[in-house]
This record gives C-alpha cells, sequence and structure tokens, in this order.
C-alpha cells in the first residue's frame, strides 16, 4: 500500500515544483547597479528608449503586443530596492503597455505569485493600477497596496493549457510611472494525466500487486 502512494505520488508530483517562468526576477538583463534601463525587444533604440540597451540577453520577456511603449524597464535597485536579488520591472507608464511570456506547460492548474509595489517620494500618488492576465484570461486586476514594502499576491488554481500559454502583466496607467514587479513563480500543482501516464500507473501497480502477492506465497 506504501509502494503504491508512493507511485501515485510520484507520478502526481511531475511538473511540480520547477517554476515554468523564465527569468522572473529579471536578473538575466544587464544593468548598471542602482540605475534603470529600457531594453529594445527590436535590438534597436529610438529618442523614446531612454538609457536603452539594445540586443540585451535572451527576451524570455517581451513588451506586450501593440503597447506604445515596446521596451522593457528593468531596474537594478534603483528607485526602490528589489525585492529579489538586485533587479526588478517596472511596468511601463503608459495605458496598455507592459510585459508578456510565452511558456510551455501541461494541462492542468497551476499556482501562481509575485510581488508588487509602488514607487515613494514625489511619485507616491501616481496611479499604480494594472491588470495580470493568463492566457488572455483576467488573473487581477487592481493596484500596489504600498509604496514602502513590497506585496505578494498568490493565485492558486490558475488554468493551464497543454502546450503553449501566455502570461501577461499590463499597465492601466496613463500616468508617468508604472507598479513595480518582481519574483514572478509559477508552478504546475495538478496536470490533467495522458493516456500514457494513466497506463504506466496501472502498469506500476500491476506490478506491486504481483510483487506483493509473491511474498504472501
Amino acid at each position: 500500500m506504501k509502494k503504491s502512494l508512493l507511485l501515485l505520488g510520484l507520478l502526481a508530483s511531475l511538473n511540480a515544483n520547477a517554476n515554468l517562468i523564465q527569468n522572473g526576477s529579471f536578473e538575466e538583463y544587464s544593468v548598471d547597479q542602482y540605475a534603470s534601463a529600457h531594453i529594445s525587444s527590436n535590438g534597436s533604440c529610438t529618442t523614446l528608449n531612454i538609457n536603452c540597451v539594445a540586443n540585451n540577453a535572451s527576451f524570455d520577456w517581451a513588451p506586450f503586443t501593440g503597447s506604445p511603449n515596446e521596451f522593457l524597464e528593468i531596474r537594478d535597485n534603483s528607485s526602490g530596492v528589489a525585492q529579489d536579488l538586485s533587479n526588478f520591472a517596472e511596468l511601463n507608464p503608459s495605458t496598455q503597455s507592459g510585459i508578456v511570456q510565452t511558456f510551455l506547460a501541461d494541462a492542468g492548474f497551476g499556482a501562481l505569485s509575485w510581488f508588487d509595489k509602488g514607487r515613494s517620494g514625489e511619485y507616491k500618488s501616481a496611479n499604480y493600477s494594472y491588470s495580470v492576465l493568463l492566457n488572455d484570461n483576467v488573473i487581477f486586476n487592481g493596484s500596489t497596496t504600498s509604496i514602502s514594502d513590497w506585496t505578494q499576491l498568490s493565485f492558486n488554481n490558475v488554468a493551464l493549457l497543454q502546450g503553449s500559454n501566455t502570461l501577461s502583466f499590463v499597465s492601466n496607467s496613463a500616468g508617468d510611472v508604472g507598479a513595480q514587479i518582481d519574483n514572478i513563480s509559477l508552478t504546475q500543482v495538478a496536470a490533467v494525466p495522458e493516456p500514457e501516464t494513466y497506463g504506466m500507473m496501472m502498469f506500476g501497480l500491476a506490478m506491486l500487486g504481483f510483487a506483493s502477492r509473491r511474498r504472501k506465497e
């Protein structure tokens, strides 16, 4: 019985615990210490891209499609301290600007979490509203709750598709600044087993039953 439960637990834990999101803390981007950079997605810098860095690492994250400001804004302990390590992202300060990442998953459910905060000082009264979408389904639509401390937001049992999925963080603010985001994590907590997985499970249980009968004989 214990071995059966162990086998079931092993199958259930496949693909669980691993973060499906790449570069969730934005540390792969090279930014000068205590500075910020607008990272171009197409390898070129324009007058809009202040402190622009072209061809900066692999683009796990991309600007939200069709956004007015199509670049990533990454900060290295600038205008605040990162929640995890040294880098974090600021959602570009234009309505419908933001970041998006496409990733692979098994059909089932996941646990999504991230940290957010606003900016203190002269920007403390700014509008930090934004939305989080998973496969175009709104997971969160609101605003940061703190301008001084990072706040974690967690959502369990978010629906994942088999194969390609898309996670987006989109600014709803038209002001000069946007919400700051860090330490994004999405783990698979339950998957819908494929027929092959069911077959393996049944075969394993049959072998355990056979071994148990042999011991009794």
